[in-house]
């Protein structure tokens, strides 16, 4: 650590300058979480029947890193809904580009997916599913979006945050979906 770079006291913090002179990095150690962005949804307008990957509407979230070492910590946490077995599947990208998937094993048409979703024969339950993952490769020089994708192989409906059939009963329920993404110090 440099003594003579210039230094302010910003309560908990203390940022020094980066030395390129256009803004500050913030003094961390490695394992700490630096900041935390989370989006919720409650929308249950989201819908897919495609066989190929989509948008999964509001479930993204940004973040600037505050460090050149940082790593990203992403934790979704999902509620789907659907009438028989969809063979579905999600994808977590970064900046548009895939983050992490399986290996290709067996048959050529084998999916590499970062997790799938089970499938239960229920048209008025919602069913949850969650995925953890640590982003080692980031590019701390850039604004990161970390947004989530989904098919469904069969052409059966997936709805977020609401089962397939809903109707005036207490059964039926809508939930929230969240994707959280925390900043930690490398």
């Amino acid at each position: 650590l440099d003594a003579s770079a210039a230094s302010t006291d910003v309560g908990d913090e203390i940022l020094f300058e980066d030395g390129t002179g256009d803004g500050s990095i913030v003094l961390n150690t490695a394992g700490t979480v630096l900041q935390v962005k989370s989006t919720t949804i409650g929308d249950i307008t989201a819908t897919t029947t495609s066989a190929t990957f989509a948008d999964i509407v509001g479930m993204s979230v940004s973040i600037t890193p505050k460090s050149v070492t940082s790593n990203m910590y992403i934790s979704v946490s999902l509620f789907y809904g659907h009438n028989s077995n969809p063979y579905g599947a999600v994808f977590l990208l970064r900046n548009n580009e895939l983050v992490t998937r399986g290996d290709k094993a067996g048959a050529a048409n084998t999916q590499q997916v970062t997790f799938s979703l089970t499938a239960t024969e229920d048209a008025y339950r919602v069913t949850p599913a969650s995925f953890t993952f640590l982003d080692t490769t980031v590019d701390p020089t850039e604004e990161l979006t970390y947004k989530l994708q989904w098919n469904s192989y069969n052409n059966i409906a997936l709805y977020l945050n609401r089962p397939h059939t809903m109707d005036n009963n207490t059964y039926s329920m809508t939930t929230t979906s969240t994707i959280t993404v925390m900043e930690i110090g490398g």
